[in-house]
């Protein structure tokens, strides 16, 4: 094995070990509970069955596909295979990043382990892994179009075929199992606003500019008109190149529309991004939906990332594209003003990265010479091997310390209030039950006797009921209004909530209490 494809495998590898971890967070447990609903009735829901304050109301989720693919996985292999499907989807996003970038292998695998380490704040078991891969076969596919013509790809196998039109397929899929196939269409936004730059501006300037030249150049009688003619012919097919593929990519933008339709609930799934996005509780009350916190040790790599993508392009002489700073600045703004943003700017980031650093690329080839010579030597083929073989034992033990079923409860036990819950389903106290918004999840999964008050469905909930759960957990005025209009007889909240110092001043009895949570009785 030489030294390439030895650097290569141990990247991939890495990034596996990286996201091999306990990825259920309360997200998935609704999720999950989602998906037994559609295995179970054989249909899709569209009003809420999990919740007593929406109840009947309106729920158009575009992620049902997953969701029912995640419960598959959850019944036969439990929390651990989870961990593992996503290690698996991380692993494999990368993998496409990897070929999607060009330049020294070096280079690229430390690039691509930083994108890894930035977007390892939103590796969980949900939905969103649909958005994460997704994203990076578009910038795969809309990179290798980009690049048609060129040295050296127009040399490659297969470089004549479009793998383009494979994009409005995808969407299918895509708009059934995240609602953040907004994403799509904004890789592609980028990608046609950088052609039709080329083809409405350049192209056709470079090409009056060559006529007026060879026009210029006859009345002096300099030059040769069979080598102006010839310049001329060249611009004007790479116009009439560029122009028909920005006709074929607007019929793929049509196509991309059209395919998000294809839905259980129409077309009306086209204004589910924008309705999700303007909820202003989002911004307000969770964290993934907040501006990164760089105080924290886990957001430095994506700092690192940013401040080195943004410095290799002032320090390289070759000029910054359209595209490029498309991808800069849109994902880099997305990533700034939410935190779960930040994996998409870690697909992004590493194809500017790469492209201006062809100067330090070059370098740093030369300085592993003796590397490359390596490679022909059958000794070091052999200690390539036995590399691989021990990155590849530790990745499988690394994945056997997240797969048991054991381990994973035990992370569950710590990450949720096991015990509480428990004690409900004994007790059966009677009443609605107002509920922490962080725990919604896991008692729609685990506590079915009693409807939530409210979880992470932001989407179905709004405004109107989130800011009432805000109003409550503060103790703020009104709270117990809130309380008397829904009927509650239960409340289970953390016990640092500022409700819990109310509560033990009024018409309450505490029923339940430990580390993680209390419940009270009216």
């Amino acid at each position: 094995m030489n030294t390439r494809k030895l650097i290569f495998l141990i990247t991939i590898l890495s990034v596996f070990a990286m996201a091999a971890r306990f990825t259920v967070d309360s997200d998935t447990w609704w999720h999950l509970r989602a998906g037994q609903w559609i295995w179970e009735k054989k249909s899709i829901p569209r009003v809420d069955h999990f919740s007593y304050t929406q109840r009947g109301e309106a729920w158009q989720y575009p992620g049902w596909i997953w969701e029912v693919i995640m419960l598959g996985i959850y019944s036969q292999f439990g929390p651990g295979g989870l961990n593992l499907m996503t290690a698996f989807i991380v692993a494999l996003t990368f993998l496409f990043i990897w070929f999607t970038i060009r330049g020294n292998n070096f280079i690229k695998a430390f690039v691509v382990i930083l994108a890894a380490a930035a977007s390892g704040v939103y590796w969980a078991a949900r939905p969103y892994l649909v958005t994460f891969l997704f994203s990076a076969v578009y910038l795969f596919i809309l990179e290798k179009e980009r690049g048609r013509g060129q040295e050296p790809y127009s040399k490659q196998a297969g470089a004549d075929i479009h793998y383009d039109w494979i994009l409005p397929l995808m969407m299918i899929f895509w708009a059934n199992s995240h609602g953040g196939f907004a994403v799509g269409f904004i890789i592609f936004g980028i990608y046609f606003l950088g052609l039709t730059f080329h083809v409405g501006v350049k192209n056709i300037w470079e090409f009056h500019r060559e006529k007026l030249r060879n026009f210029m150049n006859r009345v002096r009688g300099q030059g040769s008109e069979k080598r102006s003619l010839s310049r001329e012919r060249k611009i004007q097919t790479k116009t009439l190149a560029n122009g028909t593929q920005w006709h074929r990519y607007l019929l793929i933008g049509l196509g991309l529309i059209a395919a998000v339709c294809l839905n259980p609930y129409g077309p009306k799934m086209l204004v589910y991004p924008f309705r999700t996005v303007g909820i202003s509780a989002l911004q307000m009350y969770i964290e993934e939906w907040q501006s990164p916190d760089f105080h924290q040790a886990r957001i430095l790599p994506f700092l690192f990332l940013f401040l080195l993508t943004f410095g290799s392009v002032g320090a390289s002489d070759k000029k910054i594209s359209i595209v490029d700073f498309l991808l800069v600045s849109v994902f880099g703004t997305l990533a700034l003003t939410a935190g779960r943003n930040i994996a998409l700017f870690a697909l992004t980031a590493p194809i500017v990265l790469m492209r201006h650093t062809v100067e330090i690329s070059g370098h740093f080839r030369k300085g592993a010479y003796w590397l490359r010579n390596g490679n022909q030597n059958k000794k070091m083929k052999v200690i390539n091997g036995l590399i691989l073989t021990i990155v590849a034992l530790a990745v499988v033990y690394k994945s056997y310390l997240v797969y048991p079923k054991k381990k994973n409860q035990e992370y569950i036990t710590e990450l949720f209030p096991v015990e509480a819950v428990r004690h409900l389903q004994e007790k059966k106290y009677q009443g609605n039950l107002f509920n922490s918004y962080n725990w919604g999840g896991y008692l729609i999964w685990s506590l079915r006797e009693y409807p939530v008050f409210v979880d992470g469905r932001t989407d179905l909930y709004g405004d109107e009921i989130v800011d009432q759960w805000v109003t409550v957990v503060q103790g703020e005025t009104g709270w117990e209004q809130i309380l008397q209009r829904w009927d509650v007889n239960l409340i289970f909240i953390e016990p640092y909530r500022p409700l819990v110092m109310e509560l033990d001043e009024k018409d309450w009895e505490k029923v339940y209490e430990d580390p993680q949570g209390i419940i009270f009785t009216r």
